[in-house]
């Protein structure tokens, strides 16, 4: 790899990665599975090394191609009979440490389903709208948007203190 494209590797690799990372992380769940998909992004970023037109469709590849590897995964572990949460292994990955604003969100995007996970992270984390968030994820935007007010809700019944359940309901 000549340096020019090495650098521009690096570079996309940097401003990149922990978008890229938290995008994975709310698709599968698992912290260690999520930086092993975003590995493998980047490896297919090296490998076919697309022309982009701009920042946005970059950023689109990636999330695209984290997407399908995240995608294919579930659908294997799927056909596999494997949990994701099996306790298989002899040991627990520990925490990544985490800045209290991301590893609050993280515990957010936790309360919910797993088909609003990457609608929430895309939508608020990544800035994308509606219909752009329905190409990558392969939805309409009319169900992008059911999505995000069902998650909106959910989290805001999860958030809300006993005194505000009591008077809603009082």
């Amino acid at each position: 790899m000549d340096p020019r494209q090495k650098a521009w590797i690096e570079d996309i690799y940097r401003r990149r990665v922990q978008a890229v990372y938290r995008f994975c992380r709310s698709l599968v769940g698992r912290e260690g599975l999520a930086e092993d998909l975003t590995q493998e992004t980047f490896m297919r970023l090296i490998t076919s090394q697309p022309n982009f037109a701009n920042p946005a469709h970059e950023q689109a590849w990636l999330f695209l191609t984290a997407r399908r590897l995240c995608y294919d995964y579930l659908k294997q572990a799927e056909n596999q009979n494997q949990s994701l949460d099996s306790e298989d292994q002899a040991w627990q990955e520990p925490p990544a440490p985490q800045a209290p604003l991301q590893a609050g969100f993280n515990d957010l995007l936790d309360l919910l389903p797993a088909a609003q996970r990457p609608v929430v992270y895309l939508y608020y984390a990544a800035g994308y709208k509606a219909e752009e968030i329905g190409r990558i994820l392969g939805r309409k935007p009319a169900t992008v948007r059911q999505q995000l007010k069902r998650a909106r809700d959910r989290l805001a019944l999860a958030l809300e203190g006993p005194q505000e359940r009591a008077s809603r309901h009082g």
